[in-house]
């Protein structure tokens, strides 16, 4: 599974099954990035999808992600899968 992330009182928050990274209200944009900085997938506000991002074509492995909201950037990571 995906562990919990939190950031400076941000926390984006895991779908039930662990498929989506549900993005905090006022977040204008977000993306996840692999360790070596290659932008893994990303999202903005009032796209088709709404509040999420889909991590289900992420390999296991370890994410940073970074959440836009408004003038602030807020950067976590997490881990997919059994790469603890």
């Amino acid at each position: 599974g995906i562990e919990s992330v939190q950031a400076e009182g941000v926390q984006p928050r895991l779908s039930a099954d662990g498929q989506r990274l549900l993005l905090p209200q006022g977040c204008t944009g977000a993306a996840v990035y692999d360790l070596t900085g290659r932008v893994a997938c990303q999202g903005k506000a009032g796209a088709a999808d709404g509040s999420s991002l889909s991590l289900g074509a992420l390999a296991d492995g370890t994410y940073i992600y970074k959440v836009q909201l408004g003038a602030r950037t807020v950067e976590g990571k997490f881990v997919k899968g059994n790469a603890r």
